[in-house]
C-alpha cells in the first residue's frame, strides 16, 4: 500500500479527492488529512508517508511556503492540486510528480498515482505489487528475472523449491499439456524469485498447494503418487520429492480430505 497525506482546505474538494482515490486508486491509503497549512506544518513531521496531495492555495499561504517551513527532508512525492494552472511551472520547479486541476478527473488521478508509484518503489516492491495484482486478477504470479517479467499461470506450476532466501519455481510450458497427455519428457521451465518460499506458501496454499518439506511447496493437482516407504511424492513428469516426516500427516490430510 502507498501511504498518502492530503492537505486541502476546502471540505468539498477533500471529500471528492478521497472518493476518487477509493474508486480508482485502491492501493492508496490516506493516513492523514489536514485542512490548514498550520496544522500540516505542526503535524506532518510526525508521520511517515510516500505521497502528498497538496492544494496550492491554503488560506493566507501557499503550498510552496508550507514546504519551506517543513523542517525535515522531503522523502515523499508530491502531487499538487489547484483550481488554476498558473502555479504549474512553480510546482515542477520543486520536483512535483504531477499537477492536477480541480475538479479532479479519475483518469488523470490514476495516471498521476501510477507515475508516483514508478518513482516510489524499488524493483522488489514493484515485483510484489505486480505479483499481488496479477494473482488477484488473473491467477498468475509475476517473477522478475534478468530484467524480464515472467507471467506464470498458477495452474501450470508444478512445485517451488527453496534456495536460501530465493525460490526456484518449476512449471509446465503452456503448449506442452494441450493434448491432455503426460510423459516424462514434457517441457519443464524454471525461474528464480528473490522471494523466499514462505512468501509463496502464503499466497499459493489457498490455491491448492501444500508444503511437503521446508524446501518444497507442491501443486496438489500435479501429485500422481505418494511413496510411503521412501517418504516421497511423485509429481507429474515423474518428479520425485522428499516429504519431511513432520509434514507426512499434513500432506495425507490435504490429499484425502
Amino acid at each position: 500500500m502507498i501511504k498518502a497525506v492530503i492537505v486541502e482546505d476546502e471540505t468539498i474538494h477533500m471529500e471528492h479527492l478521497k472518493q476518487q482515490l477509493k474508486a480508482v486508486c485502491p492501493e492508496v491509503n490516506v493516513v492523514a488529512e489536514f485542512s490548514s497549512a498550520q496544522q500540516a506544518i505542526h503535524d506532518m513531521n510526525k508521520l511517515t508517508f510516500d505521497l502528498l496531495f497538496l492544494d496550492v492555495e491554503l488560506g493566507n499561504t501557499t503550498a510552496f511556503e508550507l514546504l519551506q517551513k517543513i523542517s525535515y527532508p522531503h522523502n515523499y512525492h508530491i502531487i499538487f492540486i489547484s483550481a488554476f494552472n498558473r502555479y504549474a511551472i512553480q510546482a515542477f520547479k520543486v520536483n512535483a510528480t504531477d499537477y492536477l486541476l480541480k475538479p479532479i478527473d479519475g483518469k488523470e488521478l490514476r495516471l498521476a498515482v501510477s507515475k508516483a508509484m514508478k518513482q516510489i518503489f524499488t524493483t522488489e516492491a514493484k515485483e510484489s505489487l505486480l505479483t499481488d495484482y496479477y494473482f488477484t486478477k488473473d491467477q498468475h504470479i509475476v517473477i522478475i528475472e534478468k530484467k524480464c517479467y515472467n507471467f506464470i499461470p498458477i495452474h501450470l506450476i508444478i512445485y517451488c523449491q527453496s534456495d536460501g532466501n530465493y525460490t526456484d519455481i518449476f512449471y509446465i510450458d503452456d503448449y506442452s499439456d494441450e493434448d491432455g497427455h503426460e510423459h516424462n519428457g514434457f517441457p519443464k521451465l524454471q525461474v528464480t524469485s528473490s522471494k523466499n518460499i514462505s512468501y509463496f506458501e502464503k499466497i499459493l496454499v489457498p490455491k491448492g498447494f501444500v508444503r511437503i518439506h521446508r524446501s518444497y511447496l507442491v501443486n496438489k493437482s500435479k501429485i500422481r503418487k505418494i511413496d510411503h516407504r521412501d517418504c516421497k511424492v511423485v509429481l507429474q513428469g515423474n518428479i520425485q520429492l522428499t516429504i519431511s516426516r513432520n509434514q507426512w500427516d499434513i500432506v495425507l490430510h490435504e490429499l484425502t480430505k
